[in-house]
């Protein structure tokens, strides 16, 4: 009985993927034809706290380079919390401040629903986020909704893993400037996990983003993605889900 129902869960998390890379590939073939390609290096740190089973806290910054990692693009500090209902569903609730040396910085604060879920060999999770976006320059906020659907393999007896991600972005509203409304960005991410011991781990691996833009052209992102997860706190935590960005 058991053994049925995860098989029909994976065909269900099957039918919900194969319809976001559908969706994906629609909107991208429809803005592909105006793009500014660039090679990229996404650098991220992480530190988890987790208290007990159900309650943690993270604290992220990364730094992204650009014009063929030549370029300061963009400083990121991320706090926020995350607790556990049970093994089906979470929640977690940040702020984010983005600085761009060059434009206009962004204050984010989100909430987001997370359904995880473990399977014999590999373990899933699909995060559904709201965003309210405050723009400088700006009037108001720009709400932006986002599906990222996260996996994360185990490999071999080192602890050593395969981890990434889909996601989709879509903004609620048209202020005339800024971020465009409707469809804005689609990314995917595969990366090679190192356990290095119970406190760290370090990622390294491959990020595409395809980003729609106003008045330039649309963005088309090669990036080098390197990440080091630090966890403390309650040991038997679960680690599995750090996809996001």
């Amino acid at each position: 009985m058991r053994h049925h129902i995860y098989q029909e869960l994976i065909v269900q998390n099957k039918r919900i993927l194969f319809f976001f890379i559908l969706l994906t590939i629609m909107y991208s073939s429809v803005y592909a034809q105006n793009t500014d390609p660039d090679l990229q290096s996404w650098n991220v740190v992480r530190l988890t706290n987790h208290f007990n089973e159900k309650w943690s806290l993270n604290l992220q910054e990364e730094t992204r380079f650009q014009d063929d990692i030549s370029k300061l693009n963009q400083v990121i500090v991320k706090l926020n919390g995350r607790v556990n209902f049970n093994e089906k569903i979470g929640l977690n609730f940040g702020f984010k401040y983005i600085y761009r040396p060059t434009s206009s910085n962004e204050w984010e604060p989100w909430q987001e629903v997370l359904f995880p879920k473990s399977f014999n060999k590999f373990s899933i999770s699909q995060n559904f986020r709201l965003e309210e976006r405050f723009y400088q320059g700006i009037e108001g906020i720009i709400p932006r909704i986002r599906y990222l659907f996260n996996y994360h393999i185990p490999i071999g007896k080192k602890q050593n893993y395969l981890t990434g991600y889909s996601e989709v972005r879509f903004n609620l509203v048209n202020k005339g400037t800024g971020p465009v409304e409707g469809f804005e960005q689609v990314r995917f991410r595969l990366s090679y996990g190192f356990h290095i011991n119970d406190f760290m781990d370090i990622e390294v691996g491959y990020l595409y983003r395809f980003e729609v833009n106003r008045n330039s052209p649309n963005l088309s992102d090669q990036v080098i993605h390197i990440q080091i997860p630090f966890s403390t706190g309650y040991k038997t935590a679960n680690k599995k889900y750090r996809a996001d960005s």
